[in-house]
């Protein structure tokens, strides 16, 4: 992660795998090489650049603090919003859901990407800028993704169209509120 300064060990024999946290947004160039077992050194490759940007939207996973969505997100894997989280859904956001594939393979649907609600889900739309979660298929279909599943947390929906998803609002008796507003 230092340009081959350092290196670290990485588990496996076949492939290969190293967590790796970087401590700062930026550009980081990634680079492997093999040490073979009699010690015979593999040239390091090139690498990969990766970039690391804490504003973006997370498209699949868990959220690691509040966030807000705005304009279009695209979405690829099960997206949980944990207790004490808050997902804030901006008027006239668009979130696609990759139609019939889930990265994180989980939830109640593993091969369908789902809204895991935890936390907190505003997602307050206006009558001139509404919020639409729907497939990103080229000809969505009905159960191209899970849906929003309310699994204690409060859920606040204004002009917001849920579509081509499996179920539109799944309401755990759990606990917490689903408010609709419009």
């Amino acid at each position: 992660t230092d340009n081959g300064v350092t290196w670290q060990v990485a588990d496996g024999t076949v492939n290969w795998t190293y967590a790796w946290a970087p401590t700062a947004d930026g550009v980081y160039q990634l680079r492997s090489r093999v040490v073979t077992l009699d010690g015979q050194l593999e040239v390091a490759s090139a690498g990969n650049a990766v970039t690391i940007d804490s504003s973006l939207p997370t498209t699949s996973g868990v959220l690691t603090g509040d966030e807000t969505w705005s304009n279009t997100v695209q979405i690829t894997g099960d997206i949980t919003v944990p207790v004490g989280t808050t997902l804030t859904v901006e008027p006239g956001t668009t979130i696609q859901f990759q139609a019939l594939s889930d990265d994180q393979g989980g939830g109640s649907e593993s091969s369908r990407p789902e809204l895991i609600v935890e936390g907190d889900l505003v997602a307050l739309g206006t009558q001139a800028a509404p919020i639409v979660l729907t497939s990103n298929a080229a000809s969505p279909a009905a159960g191209d993704w899970g849906g929003i599943h309310q699994n204690g947390g409060d859920v606040s929906l204004a002009y917001t169209t849920v579509q081509y998803s499996t179920v539109g609002l799944e309401y755990s008796a759990e606990g917490g509120v689903i408010t609709s507003v419009s």
